[in-house]
């Protein structure tokens, strides 16, 4: 169907529901049912010619109907537009709540990430520092560089995990990830420090001392 064809479709539904609303005009007037200012104007109109004043008055009341039927239409199309924004401002709050709760739970990850590799650390260190106050100095070395050796392979694998997230979310660092290599960075930091100082004092036991 053309563009032609369109626009003769459109004007015969027009006249159809003209003709229905000129026939609700005239039952409204056979059934004795009459509004006032419609019918006053008409006579104004008519000159009070109540011949003329009737049929004129058919057309205002035709008129009348279609400004009613506009303002329903009106109306409802107000009301679904109220009714759309309301379900798009729902579905926003719903959105900001799914992204705040995504963000709580991340942060919760992240707290409760930290806290194991805190304790993880902290463990370790506390096993390395004991080795060397009370056991051997082999063998305290050894615990200690080992150690340096575990915080340095988890540091590194958190700088690949690092480069593989920035790279997979448009340069976006981790915020987790990023957590746990600075943790595991420290901590390779503190357990070369100490595997040095057991050098230091092993070298310092091992020389003989000056008499």
């Amino acid at each position: 169907m053309g563009l032609f064809d369109d626009i003769k479709a459109q004007g015969a539904a027009y006249r159809l529901n003209e003709e229905a609303l000129y026939a609700e005009a005239l039952r409204e007037m056979e059934a004795g049912l009459r509004r006032d200012g419609l019918w006053a104007k008409a006579l104004a109109d008519a000159e009070m010619d109540q011949t003329k004043a009737q049929a004129l008055y058919i057309k205002l009341r035709v008129q009348a109907l279609k400004d009613e039927a506009e303002l329903m239409l009106a109306a409802l199309r107000k009301a679904a537009a109220t009714a759309e924004a309301r379900v798009a401002a729902e579905a926003q709050a719903a959105s900001v709540k799914k992204e705040n709760e995504r963000k709580r739970l991340e942060m919760l990850a992240i707290a409760r990430r930290r806290k194991l590799n805190e304790e993880a650390i902290q463990e370790l260190k506390s096993t390395t520092v004991h080795a060397l106050k009370t056991g051997t100095n082999k063998v305290g070395l050894f615990l200690a560089k080992c150690t340096m050796i575990l915080f340095a392979f988890f540091a590194l694998i958190g700088i690949v995990n690092l480069a593989t997230s920035a790279a997979s979310n448009n340069h976006t660092l981790s915020l987790p990830v990023l957590g746990s290599t600075v943790i595991w960075g420290l901590a390779f930091m503190w357990a070369r420090g100490a595997y040095k100082r057991g050098v230091e004092r092993q070298k310092q036991a091992s020389t003989p001392n000056e008499g």
